[in-house]
């Protein structure tokens, strides 16, 4: 495992605040989640409205008892039990309901400033459970499912919060008990050697469960827990489970706690060892890891966390066995671009993300192809994001689809009515390429929009259709239902020859090539234009994105491009300015099965 550094795609930096929220805005989505399980788990009299009132008033008690100065645990355990009591069906239910109240307590905005807010939080499930043991003993009814009656008061109190602080599978302790353990351990951290956060996620875990069954799954993740907690038996360290993959180490340093790589490197080893888990294969497993060491004592536990959660994204997005320290400026601005993808569904609804096109030319004599249609976002603080920067934020936060929906129904319906020939692109990325609703997605917004098939072209990322699958099924049957396809991020030979077998049109030039803009006589060059040969034989098209000025127009033309886009031919611009522009498209290929060459 080696530290890497991956390549930094960020926003331009502006200082994005978290969304602003009504005040109590914690409390009422706590009370509306709890509202929905206790209708779903159980009959009550009285409607879905009345239901959420009262769990308000509830979660309203609740947060009070736990702000309360002196603390005094018992009224909030009060009405935590009074909370999981609602729907109590079995034993289990404690331990889910415990562990829900309790992270909903630690990530509440409104409780950070709460003075050792973990210690309390667990106090609370701790007098909950113990409030349990003595109704069971007094012969109460409302838990009589959850244990037999007689059982000694002490043992059942320390058995319930164990349940409410350990994962069931692994009996490591979970995110709520490591987050105290974490705040303890800031707080008598040696001020010279302090304290280092380990944060792991499991790499390709779900191939293993979609290829081996859940059951061998859990078994890994057993011997993960035990490879763990042996990789650091020589250290004062605390091994959690924080997620269905993702673990936590603390290592409380001292002087002669070995170095941070080092470390790695023993839970690398720890990891990589296989394990006969069936008898008959062999897994092992490797982990991206973000680390926080020596991290400020007086930092508060939820930012630590945070911290370590940054830092892990970044070293998963370098690839597997990656592992990084953390950075506080790269972590600033990873916090604030997640306020900026938290507000973008937002934007959406309220216009501030619209639709522009940019022209796409015919090489030949410059006249116009085809427009694209591309999102930007006029953001107060930010000023306009690009569509590309829009695509980095949508992605992470799952809006990708809805975004890319969006903008197909918009574009459509705003060229339908064209009387010219003019085309419409779109690109699309790695995750619509893939989305098993594509094809229907594009039907219904032709039906809709009344746009004709053959006038519409989609883009698809070259490295998704190279792993087959539902990118190149989706490409495949909307070609045969008349729509143009392009493949976009070329620039070796090889990619041409998978696309031996898919009924594509046309390709568009890696971008990254096309501002490089090799010199004539270099290797890049003489695979590129063996690329172009290859694809003009195969029938297809060639465009490239990037063309700024007149000699990148001219070396480009020289190489038998066609179609090109870039600043040369003018910028992203409304619906009006593009259809007035002249338009052909030459002799784009028509067919879908074996386009014949048009160059």
């Amino acid at each position: 495992m080696t530290a890497s550094v991956p390549d930094d795609g960020s926003l331009p930096p502006c200082a994005v605040a978290a969304p602003a929220a009504e005040a109590g805005r914690g409390r009422f989505v706590l009370a509306r989640e709890w509202a929905y399980v206790i209708n779903a788990t159980a009959y009550l009299p009285l409607t879905h409205a009345e239901v959420e009132q009262h769990m308000l008033h509830l979660v309203n008690r609740l947060f009070d008892a736990v702000r309360s100065e002196p603390f005094d645990p018992t009224p909030a355990a009060g009405v935590g039990a009074r909370l999981v009591e609602m729907h109590c069906v079995g034993r289990d239910s404690i331990r889910r309901s415990a562990e829900v109240l309790g992270k909903a307590l630690l990530n509440q905005d409104e409780l950070h400033d709460v003075e050792r807010l973990a210690e309390r939080v667990i106090a609370v499930l701790g007098e909950m459970m113990a409030g349990y043991s003595e109704a069971l003993r007094g012969g109460a009814q409302h838990v009589g499912t959850v244990i037999e009656e007689g059982n000694d008061v002490a043992l059942l109190r320390r058995k319930l919060t164990d349940q409410a602080l350990h994962d069931s599978l692994t009996g490591l302790p979970n995110r709520l008990s490591f987050r105290a353990e974490l705040a303890k351990a800031l707080r008598r951290a040696d001020p010279t050697t302090g304290i280092t956060l380990y944060q792991l996620d499991l790499d390709g875990f779900s191939l293993i469960t979609g290829g081996h069954g859940d059951e061998l799954g859990d078994r890994l993740l057993e011997h993960v827990a035990r490879a763990l907690k042996n990789g650091v038996a020589q250290e004062k360290a605390t091994v959690a489970r924080l997620g269905a993959d993702e673990f936590g180490i603390l290592v409380e340093n001292t002087p002669a706690t070995p170095a941070v790589p080092t470390m790695i490197e023993r839970l690398t080893e720890a990891l990589s060892e296989p394990v006969y888990l069936d008898g008959e294969h062999g897994l092992a497993t490797s982990a991206s890891v973000g680390v926080v060491h020596q991290p400020d004592p007086g930092i508060r536990t939820s930012e630590l966390l945070s911290a370590a959660e940054l830092t892990l994204r970044r070293a998963k997005s370098a690839g597997r066995g990656q592992w990084l320290l953390a950075d506080p400026e790269l972590d600033t601005r990873d916090r604030e671009t997640a306020a900026l993808a938290a507000s973008m569904p937002g934007a959406l609804e309220t216009g501030e993300i619209r639709v522009g096109y940019r022209p796409v030319v015919w090489l030949a004599d410059g006249r116009r192809a085809a427009v694209e249609a591309l999102v930007s976002w006029d953001h107060a603080r930010c000023g306009r994001l690009s569509h590309e920067e829009c695509l980095t934020l949508a992605e992470p936060t799952g809006l990708i689809l809805d975004l890319g929906s969006w903008l197909l129904s918009s574009a459509c319906k705003r060229f339908q009515g064209e009387r010219d020939e003019l085309l419409l692109s779109v690109a699309l990325t790695r995750s619509q390429a893939a989305d098993p609703d594509l094809v229907g997605l594009v039907r219904r917004v032709l039906d809709s929009s009344g746009l004709r098939p053959n006038r519409l072209v989609l883009g698809f990322p070259g490295r998704a259709l190279a792993e087959g699958g539902e990118t190149a099924e989706n490409l495949t049957v909307l070609s045969e239902i008349g729509v143009r396809t392009i493949v976009h991020g070329f620039g070796a030979v090889g990619d041409v020859l998978f696309l031996e077998d898919l009924p594509v049109h046309g390709i568009r030039v890696d971008r990254r090539i096309a501002a490089r803009q090799a010199a004539s006589e270099s290797a890049t060059m003489r695979v590129l234009a063996t690329t172009i040969e290859l694809a003009h034989q195969a029938g297809m098209r060639v465009s490239v994105d990037g063309v700024d000025t007149e000699e990148q127009a001219g070396f480009w033309r020289a190489a038998g491009v066609d179609y090109a886009l870039g600043g040369m031919f003018g910028d992203t611009r409304s619906r009006d300015r593009a259809r007035r522009a002249p338009a052909t498209f030459g002799a784009w290929p028509t067919t879908t099965s074996s386009p014949t060459s048009t160059s």
